[in-house]
Protein backbone atom coordinates (compact mmCIF):
# COMPACT_ATOMS: atom_id res chain seq x y z
CA UNK A 1 0.00 0.00 0.00
CA UNK A 2 1.23 3.30 -0.91
CA UNK A 3 1.49 5.35 1.96
CA UNK A 4 3.27 8.80 0.69
CA UNK A 5 0.38 8.36 -1.97
CA UNK A 6 -2.41 8.50 0.78
CA UNK A 7 -1.04 11.42 2.84
CA UNK A 8 -0.55 13.38 -0.82
CA UNK A 9 -4.49 13.05 -1.24
CA UNK A 10 -5.38 14.10 1.99
CA UNK A 11 -3.22 16.99 1.80
CA UNK A 12 -4.89 17.80 -0.83
CA UNK A 13 -8.57 17.55 0.76
CA UNK A 14 -6.92 19.38 3.35
CA UNK A 15 -6.50 22.48 0.56
CA UNK A 16 -9.20 21.72 -1.24
CA UNK A 17 -11.67 22.03 1.94
CA UNK A 18 -13.73 24.75 0.82
CA UNK A 19 -14.74 23.22 -2.26
CA UNK A 20 -16.58 19.84 -1.85
CA UNK A 21 -16.42 18.40 -5.14
CA UNK A 22 -12.88 18.73 -5.20
CA UNK A 23 -12.18 17.48 -1.47
CA UNK A 24 -14.71 14.73 -1.91
CA UNK A 25 -12.43 13.39 -4.97
CA UNK A 26 -9.15 13.88 -2.83
CA UNK A 27 -10.28 12.07 -0.10
CA UNK A 28 -12.34 8.88 -2.06
CA UNK A 29 -8.65 8.83 -3.81
CA UNK A 30 -6.98 8.27 -1.20
CA UNK A 31 -9.90 5.94 0.77
CA UNK A 32 -9.17 4.17 -2.83
CA UNK A 33 -5.51 3.59 -2.47
CA UNK A 34 -6.63 1.83 1.30
CA UNK A 35 -9.17 -0.67 -0.33
CA UNK A 36 -7.45 -1.72 -3.36
CA UNK A 37 -4.32 -2.64 -0.33
CA UNK A 38 -6.90 -4.68 0.76
CA UNK A 39 -7.45 -6.95 -2.40
CA UNK A 40 -4.58 -9.16 -1.61
CA UNK A 41 -5.69 -10.49 1.89
CA UNK A 42 -9.87 -11.19 0.21
CA UNK A 43 -7.58 -13.42 -2.55
CA UNK A 44 -5.97 -14.75 0.22
CA UNK A 45 -9.18 -15.68 2.16
CA UNK A 46 -10.55 -17.18 -1.40
CA UNK A 47 -12.43 -14.54 -2.87
CA UNK A 48 -10.53 -14.42 -6.41
CA UNK A 49 -12.32 -11.18 -7.92
CA UNK A 50 -13.43 -9.09 -4.56
CA UNK A 51 -15.82 -6.46 -6.35
CA UNK A 52 -14.72 -2.52 -5.07
CA UNK A 53 -17.81 -3.13 -2.69
CA UNK A 54 -16.31 -6.17 -0.96
CA UNK A 55 -13.12 -4.37 -0.71
CA UNK A 56 -14.34 -1.05 0.98
CA UNK A 57 -16.12 -3.19 3.06
CA UNK A 58 -13.14 -5.01 4.02
CA UNK A 59 -10.98 -2.42 4.19
CA UNK A 60 -13.28 -0.13 7.02
CA UNK A 61 -13.89 -2.97 9.14
CA UNK A 62 -10.04 -2.88 9.49
CA UNK A 63 -11.04 -0.21 12.43
CA UNK A 64 -11.77 -1.33 16.03
CA UNK A 65 -15.29 -0.92 17.26
CA UNK A 66 -14.11 1.97 19.02
CA UNK A 67 -13.06 3.94 16.22
CA UNK A 68 -15.82 3.72 13.56
CA UNK A 69 -18.42 3.94 15.68
CA UNK A 70 -17.96 7.74 16.18
CA UNK A 71 -18.98 7.79 13.01
CA UNK A 72 -22.70 6.87 14.48
CA UNK A 73 -22.04 9.52 17.72
CA UNK A 74 -25.04 12.44 18.25
CA UNK A 75 -25.34 14.67 15.31
CA UNK A 76 -23.02 13.08 12.72
CA UNK A 77 -25.46 11.92 10.59
CA UNK A 78 -28.30 14.61 10.90
CA UNK A 79 -27.32 16.63 7.84
CA UNK A 80 -27.33 13.40 5.76
CA UNK A 81 -30.90 12.89 7.53
CA UNK A 82 -31.94 16.59 6.46
CA UNK A 83 -31.87 16.59 2.91
CA UNK A 84 -34.04 14.25 0.56
CA UNK A 85 -33.07 11.14 -0.24
CA UNK A 86 -29.79 10.34 -1.70
CA UNK A 87 -30.60 7.63 -4.72
CA UNK A 88 -28.49 5.64 -7.46
CA UNK A 89 -28.86 8.20 -10.80
CA UNK A 90 -28.19 5.22 -12.75
CA UNK A 91 -31.04 3.24 -11.95
CA UNK A 92 -33.07 6.34 -12.75
CA UNK A 93 -31.05 7.26 -16.15
CA UNK A 94 -31.70 3.53 -17.46
CA UNK A 95 -34.70 2.85 -15.45
CA UNK A 96 -36.73 5.75 -14.53
CA UNK A 97 -36.84 4.60 -11.02
CA UNK A 98 -36.02 6.25 -8.28
CA UNK A 99 -33.80 3.74 -6.07
CA UNK A 100 -33.29 5.01 -2.35
CA UNK A 101 -32.16 1.38 -0.82
CA UNK A 102 -28.60 2.16 0.68
CA UNK A 103 -30.62 5.81 1.88
CA UNK A 104 -33.33 4.09 3.35
CA UNK A 105 -31.75 1.03 5.03
CA UNK A 106 -29.08 3.58 6.81
CA UNK A 107 -32.15 5.55 7.98
CA UNK A 108 -34.03 2.95 9.65
CA UNK A 109 -30.37 1.17 10.62
CA UNK A 110 -28.99 4.22 12.21
CA UNK A 111 -32.68 4.77 14.37
CA UNK A 112 -31.28 1.97 16.53
CA UNK A 113 -28.99 2.65 19.47
CA UNK A 114 -25.14 0.93 19.01
CA UNK A 115 -25.46 -1.97 21.24
CA UNK A 116 -21.58 -1.49 22.23
CA UNK A 117 -20.84 -4.82 20.43
CA UNK A 118 -18.90 -4.83 17.05
CA UNK A 119 -20.73 -7.34 15.34
CA UNK A 120 -24.06 -6.60 16.29
CA UNK A 121 -23.45 -3.39 14.74
CA UNK A 122 -21.57 -4.11 11.88
CA UNK A 123 -24.64 -3.49 9.52
CA UNK A 124 -24.84 0.20 10.26
CA UNK A 125 -20.86 0.63 9.00
CA UNK A 126 -21.83 -1.74 6.25
CA UNK A 127 -24.94 0.46 5.34
CA UNK A 128 -23.18 3.65 5.87
CA UNK A 129 -20.62 2.58 3.38
CA UNK A 130 -22.75 1.17 0.89
CA UNK A 131 -24.31 4.83 0.62
CA UNK A 132 -20.78 6.49 1.07
CA UNK A 133 -20.24 4.26 -2.60
CA UNK A 134 -23.73 5.24 -3.97
CA UNK A 135 -22.44 8.56 -3.84
CA UNK A 136 -19.40 7.93 -5.29
CA UNK A 137 -20.73 6.28 -8.13
CA UNK A 138 -23.16 8.94 -8.79
CA UNK A 139 -20.11 11.66 -8.35
CA UNK A 140 -17.65 9.44 -10.91
CA UNK A 141 -20.36 8.07 -13.65
CA UNK A 142 -20.85 11.63 -14.24
CA UNK A 143 -24.00 12.14 -12.44
CA UNK A 144 -23.12 14.63 -9.76
CA UNK A 145 -22.06 18.58 -10.67
CA UNK A 146 -21.09 21.33 -8.65
CA UNK A 147 -23.88 23.47 -10.57
CA UNK A 148 -26.46 21.63 -9.46
CA UNK A 149 -27.74 22.90 -6.02
CA UNK A 150 -28.81 19.05 -5.15
CA UNK A 151 -25.48 17.43 -5.82
CA UNK A 152 -23.68 20.50 -3.90
CA UNK A 153 -25.95 19.64 -1.23
CA UNK A 154 -25.23 15.89 -1.08
CA UNK A 155 -21.61 16.19 -1.47
CA UNK A 156 -21.29 18.82 1.52
CA UNK A 157 -23.34 16.50 4.02
CA UNK A 158 -21.30 13.79 3.07
CA UNK A 159 -17.50 15.39 2.69
CA UNK A 160 -17.28 15.58 6.74
CA UNK A 161 -18.46 11.43 6.85
CA UNK A 162 -15.65 10.24 4.65
CA UNK A 163 -13.11 12.38 5.58
CA UNK A 164 -13.69 11.39 9.17
CA UNK A 165 -13.57 7.78 7.94
CA UNK A 166 -10.41 8.49 5.56
CA UNK A 167 -8.90 9.68 8.60
CA UNK A 168 -9.01 7.31 11.07
CA UNK A 169 -8.26 4.63 8.07
CA UNK A 170 -5.32 6.18 6.93
CA UNK A 171 -3.82 6.58 10.65
CA UNK A 172 -4.95 2.52 11.06
CA UNK A 173 -2.34 2.00 8.28
CA UNK A 174 -0.14 4.05 9.58
CA UNK A 175 -0.08 7.26 7.55
CA UNK A 176 0.22 10.41 9.77
CA UNK A 177 -2.32 13.34 9.08
CA UNK A 178 0.54 15.98 9.15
Amino acid sequence: MDMQLIKSHIQRANTESRNSFEEYDALWSAFNVMYEGTRQELSVRGIKSPSERDMIKHCVKKLDYKEWSQLFKAGKLEGLFSIAPIFNERDWLREARINTREYDHLVETAKRELSGESKKDEELLDTLVGLLYVVRCNRYHGFKTPSRKRDREVLDVVVPLLRELVIKLAAQFGVKNK
